[in-house]
């Protein structure tokens, strides 16, 4: 049986550099979790507390939701998004994407992350 995720089973909502920053900071503002920024060259980042952003090495236990502005290819998650959280011990539970350009980025995805069905009350807090 596969559950899905929640929103009380996030830590926090992640983007990739930079686009997705616009969709994912406001998902995250609306469900009051942090902000996880992941750039292109794989480094992760959490506000400083004040106007900064302090880098993140150990995500360990740490679960996001990942939003994306489109998937072309999704050659992003397999190459930096997924791996970035990952390989530092988080888990990224589910993914949405904004546009998908019906590219076969969504099956390559699904491939990578896995069939996972979002339910539509998971971004309201």
């Amino acid at each position: 049986m596969r559950v899905r995720p929640s929103a009380g089973d996030l830590d926090w909502i992640s983007g990739g550099e930079r686009r997705d920053w616009f969709f994912s900071l406001p998902v995250a503002m609306r469900m009051g979790l942090p902000h996880l920024y992941v750039y292109k060259d794989g480094g992760t980042f959490l506000p400083d507390g004040g106007a900064g952003l302090k880098a993140v090495d150990d995500l360990s236990g740490r679960r996001t939701a990942h939003i994306t502005d489109l998937v072309t290819e999704a050659s992003s998650y397999a190459g930096v998004w997924i791996p970035s959280i990952r390989d530092r011990g988080g888990e990224m539970l589910i993914s949405a994407n904004v546009i998908d350009r019906a590219q076969g980025g969504a099956v390559d995805a699904r491939r990578v992350v896995g069939e996972l069905a979002l339910e539509r009350d998971i971004f309201m807090a």
